[in-house]
């Protein structure tokens, strides 16, 4: 993370001027003892520890009624409108995870697309007007996910299958329209028999590694996950 003095120290005069217009805009509207508006968009050094210049993401949605998972290939992206760029960056609505390994980030993405950890996560997730809303580390404290081992049939089978599916649906996600909701259902509909091997796959390997919980003293109603 960079100011506006930094940045025109190396040079960057249009940076230096859209940062300082940022940094009057926020120290006039924010309470006093607000963070910085550059500890405000670092928050829990959430930008700087991203590894930039990771091959692969696993990327999934923070809230939404389902949870909906892919893999990024950070060497395809080049350019945006023509302009372009040295890295990517997550954004705050979205949850990642960074490797090097294609097998190990479709692993997860097979995983966290399936019915099982979906259904899973559904007497977690908080409810709205429309049902359940939020997602978050829900997939993690529902379901005991094993780290990849490139070993394991299983951990092979699943990142297989998961990778015929983003195969598959390479050739036709330019031609979906409409809301994300309606495109995600559309693409499991492509994918819909691997998906049923895929949600096979994914219950055996998770009834191999159920998930701890215990009920805290005093309370039968209440489950910790831990």
């Amino acid at each position: 993370m960079i100011d506006s003095d930094e940045a025109l120290a190396t040079g960057f005069t249009k940076a230096y001027d859209w940062f300082k217009l940022a940094e009057e805009t926020w120290d006039k509207y924010r309470n006093k003892d607000d963070y910085t508006i550059y500890q405000r968009l670092n928050y829990d050094s959430l930008l700087t520890k991203q590894p930039v210049k990771t091959h692969y993401y696993v990327l999934y949605n923070q809230s939404g009624k389902n949870l909906s998972a892919a893999v990024l290939d950070t060497t395809r992206i080049n350019d945006i409108n023509g302009i372009p760029i040295q890295g990517f960056v997550v954004d705050s609505k979205c949850y990642w995870y960074a490797t090097e390994s294609l097998e190990e980030a479709h692993y997860l993405v097979g995983i966290l697309n399936s019915n099982v950890v979906n259904n899973s996560i559904k007497p977690l997730q908080t409810h709205g007007l429309k049902g359940e809303r939020d997602i978050h580390r829900r997939p993690f404290e529902a379901c005991n996910i094993p780290t990849y081992n490139s070993e394991n049939i299983v951990h092979k089978k699943i990142s297989n299958i998961a990778i015929e599916c983003h195969d598959l649906l390479s050739l036709y996600s330019t031609k979906m329209k409409g809301l994300t909701g309606k495109m995600r259902t559309e693409s499991r509909e492509i994918v819909v028999e691997k998906l049923h091997k895929l949600n096979e796959l994914v219950e055996e390997l998770l009834k191999k590694n159920p998930m701890k919980m215990k009920r805290k003293k005093g309370d039968d109603a209440q489950i910790s996950l831990f």
